[in-house]
């Protein structure tokens, strides 16, 4: 790569946004319970353990991260469209949107999306139900009406973005697609074996921590103790 490609894309970077739209984590897991209504401290501990996962890999990314928990509006739709317009706003030519519930998002990744927003319209990962874990926006595409339209939340949003892509002519750049979380089942399934070994620990840990939680279990808080900072020791990365 010449010097000035070099500043090229540290330019074209300086442009971009990663717009992290999600609740504030105890709203999260409230709206996702994923082990059931009664088990809030868990539920939120493992939302946090998403959240911190994501703005690790964003931070790594190099990219300047938004977080956005204020959602304004009244459907789903209005909000994150919403927040994309207000990055937008500040600036910025290109955003890359993500919420929390993506388990396998790495640095790289992001990176990636971000390079291939110089060469296409818009970038997409899929999620594995239909719906989407990443876009890759460019301002002089979005149309607020259109996006808040979309099918969100439901097994048809991707199909139709692909859809409303070619009506357009526009170029569209889809990776492989990758798991969601937004019940216990979906987790489980992942953790069964997980892409990103230090996060599937960390929640690992945290659900091994709850079933001998009770006193009626006969484990040693130092033995429960002992165990779990094993389980959270991270692998090579």
């Amino acid at each position: 790569m010449t010097p000035s490609e070099n500043i090229s894309e540290s330019t074209d970077r300086q442009k971009t946004a990663v717009l992290l739209f999600s609740r504030p984590t105890h709203l999260e897991a409230v709206a996702k319970p994923l082990y059931g209504d009664q088990n809030v401290t868990l539920n939120r501990k493992i939302w946090s353990a998403f959240k911190n996962h994501t703005t690790k890999a964003v931070e790594r990314s190099g990219l300047d991260l938004i977080q956005y928990t204020l959602q304004e509006g009244t459907s789903f739709g209005e909000k994150i469209a919403n927040a994309v317009q207000s990055t937008f706003s500040e600036g910025y030519e290109k955003v890359i949107l993500l919420g929390v519930d993506n388990p396998n998002l790495h640095h790289n990744t992001i990176k990636f999306v971000a390079d291939k927003l110089a060469d296409n319209d818009w970038v997409i990962e899929p999620s594995e139900d239909g719906g989407v874990n990443i876009f890759g926006i460019h301002k002089e595409h979005f149309n607020f009406e259109e996006f808040q339209s979309l099918p969100w939340q439901t097994e048809q949003l991707l199909n139709e973005f692909v859809d409303t892509c070619r009506a357009k002519f526009q170029n569209l750049y889809l990776l492989a697609g990758s798991p969601d979380i937004d019940a216990k089942e979906t987790l489980e399934a992942w953790l069964l074996n997980p892409q990103n070994k230090l996060l599937g620990l960390v929640i690992k840990a945290l659900l091994f921590k709850e079933k001998f939680a009770s006193p009626n279990t006969g484990v040693s808080k130092a033995s429960e103790s002992k165990t779990v900072n094993e389980l959270l020791r991270a692998p090579p990365q």
